[in-house]
């Protein structure tokens, strides 16, 4: 499941990251919204996925 998710993993890191780069300070909440085929698999490796990549731009990592 994992090798299928790693592409919308990439790609939702690389959001998150985004997300930390526009906010530019503090973050109060993240919501993950998913669609399509995707929605149906198991979604817990995407949100952390975008936590990561929010999480290393808030930490001085990305």
């Amino acid at each position: 499941m994992l090798e299928e998710l790693r592409p919308y993993m990439q790609l939702a890191e690389t959001l998150g990251n985004l997300v930390g780069q526009l906010a530019g300070g503090r973050v109060e909440s993240l919501k993950v919204s998913l669609q399509g085929e995707v929605a149906t698999n198991k979604s817990q490796p995407l949100v952390v996925a975008a936590l990561k990549g929010l999480l290393s731009q808030l930490c001085g990592n990305g």
